[in-house]
Formats: structure tokens, C-alpha cells, sequence
């Protein structure tokens, strides 16, 4: 669990270094866009951040529950975070 956080949020933090390049090349770093588009260009580049910054934490610290219901849990949120960056990616990206 540790190590799949850990490979995803540092895959995301590429794919936030990637997506600032590609607001800077393609579209002047949003200046002159309308402001709907460029909010929503903006915030989904800060909510990939989140995202894999949130990633990376759970990979550096996480540590399993016991087992049970509790364990059972953790593995559900867990995957619900984990696919996190590659749904704003696509946001992103849409």
C-alpha cells in the first residue's frame, strides 16, 4: 500500500510539473484566456498538487491497520486516493 502511494503521487507530481509546461507553452501561462476557462485550467493544476502531495505523504507514513473492518476501510480509501490524480489529470486534460 506504502509503496503504490509513494509511485503515485511522485508520478503525479510529474504530471503536475508537466502540466504547468504545458499551460506555460501552449497557452502563455493563461494570460488573456477568459477567466472561466482559467480558473478551471488553474485549479485543476493546484488540485493535482494536492493530490500528489497527499499521495506521497500516505506513501511515506501510512502504516496498515489491524485487520478487520478497520483494515478493510483503509484499503477502500486508499483506492479511492490513489486514483485520485489520474481523474484530475484527465479534468486537466478535458
Amino acid at each position: 500500500m506504502r509503496r503504490v502511494h509513494l509511485a503515485v503521487g511522485l508520478a503525479a507530481l510529474a504530471a503536475f510539473a508537466a502540466s504547468g509546461r504545458y499551460m506555460d507553452l501552449r497557452h502563455g501561462h493563461p494570460r488573456g484566456m477568459a477567466d472561466g476557462p482559467r480558473l478551471l485550467f488553474r485549479s485543476a493544476h493546484i488540485h493535482l498538487l494536492f493530490a500528489a502531495l497527499l499521495n506521497t505523504a500516505l506513501g511515506l507514513y501510512a502504516e496498515a491497520a489491524p485487520q478487520g473492518w478497520r483494515r478493510t476501510l483503509q484499503y477502500t480509501g486508499s483506492a479511492l486516493v490513489a486514483t485520485a490524480p489520474a481523474l484530475l489529470a484527465l479534468a486537466f486534460l478535458r
